[in-house]
């Protein structure tokens, strides 16, 4: 009986052949006659079974009766490579200057893994490097890995591309990396304030030259929380704003954008452009989910009609431009969207 403490060695190699029987039988879906240790009512749930006749086991040849018992369930689930940032973004450098940035790849569920990596095939339009500080194996022992990546661009350039990651199945992992080059001051306005007393300067001929930013200087560059910009508004481009529109006065130019809800940045692109921007929303829903939808489409024709025309924003995306209620709504849905499929 289970129930009683085995008197001798035997009777608890007969307990523990018995229940090795039972498991294979209730594994195999077998019902079985019933034996001697106990009614075989559990044997349709083999789970069950086991837990039960291993409790028992337990209690019977130890004498000690469980405190609780503590059920432990779980999931399995495919290895895979997961980053840290959901995207990469390089800060903008004068044209010349390297920029680049570091992520770090986690394991996601392998033993010992050797990295490999492609870059996007048009090297001239996206002229990215990458490379592993502490060389590219990830795995149980070392489970987090940095990755640096870094451009430079002798041209104006705005560009967003994806750098993969695969392993040895094939099983590609991406992370979208953005970076811009230009020389306008007001694209750098970060870069220079980091570097505002180390700037370095020359004149090859005063006759003929510009003034040069002499490149192979170690510049500092902007944090990566300064990557798109400060967060407020420059004061240039307020007073800027002030002298060449009449959609002002603007005083604090990031509420007053917000508050137009688009309305305000369409009006000023058309006015400076002296074009039209195509595929304009004329007339927003007064649904709340809807108008957020119309806005997120309005916000994406006025960036592809300014970067159409030359503007250096591809590190911008529409939703960055909504207040930040409905920023935060738009990346839940979507992050919900991805979980679910």
């Amino acid at each position: 009986s289970l129930e009683g403490t085995p008197s001798n060695s035997n009777s608890s190699n007969n307990l523990a052949n018995s229940l090795h029987n039972q498991i294979e039988r209730a594994e195999k879906g077998a019902a079985g006659p019933q034996s001697s240790m106990g009614s075989n009512s559990n044997l349709s749930n083999p789970t069950n079974n086991y837990t039960n006749n291993y409790e028992r086991t337990t209690a019977a040849t130890s004498g000690i009766k469980p405190y609780f018992n503590i059920e432990v369930t779980g999931q399995g689930r495919h290895p895979r490579l997961i980053f840290d940032l959901r995207e990469c973004v390089l800060p903008p450098t004068p044209l010349g200057v390297r920029s680049s940035a570091t992520f770090h790849i986690l394991n996601g569920g392998y033993d010992n893994l050797e990295l490999q990596w492609k870059l996007p095939a048009d090297e001239s339009h996206v002229p990215m490097e990458i490379s592993f500080p502490e060389g590219t194996l990830i795995g149980i022992a070392k489970e987090r890995l940095p990755v640096i990546v870094s451009f430079t661009s002798n041209r104006p350039i705005s560009f967003t591309a994806n750098v993969d990651f695969m392993d040895e199945n094939g099983r590609r992992f991406s992370i979208p990396v953005s970076g811009t080059a230009d020389n306008c001051l007001l694209t750098h306005q970060e870069f220079v304030k980091a570097n505002e007393r180390s700037l370095v300067f020359s004149v090859p001929n005063p006759n003929t030259s510009p003034v040069m930013l002499v490149t192979h200087v170690d510049y500092d560059l902007p944090p990566p929380n300064r990557a798109l910009g400060p967060s407020e508004a420059v004061t240039s481009i307020i007073k800027y704003l002030n002298a060449t529109t009449a959609r002002g006065p603007f005083i604090d130019l990031q509420k007053q954008m917000i508050a137009s809800r688009g309305r305000l940045l369409l009006e000023v692109v058309e006015m400076l452009s002296g074009k039209a921007v195509p595929n304009k929303i004329q007339k927003f829903s007064n649904n709340r989910k809807e108008f957020l939808k119309q806005q997120l489409q309005q916000y994406e024709v006025i960036l592809l009609f300014l970067k159409a025309h030359g503007a250096l924003l591809n590190a911008v995306k529409p939703e960055m431009l909504l207040e930040a209620e409905d920023f935060l709504r738009v990346v839940h849905e979507r992050a919900n969207g991805a979980s679910k499929g």
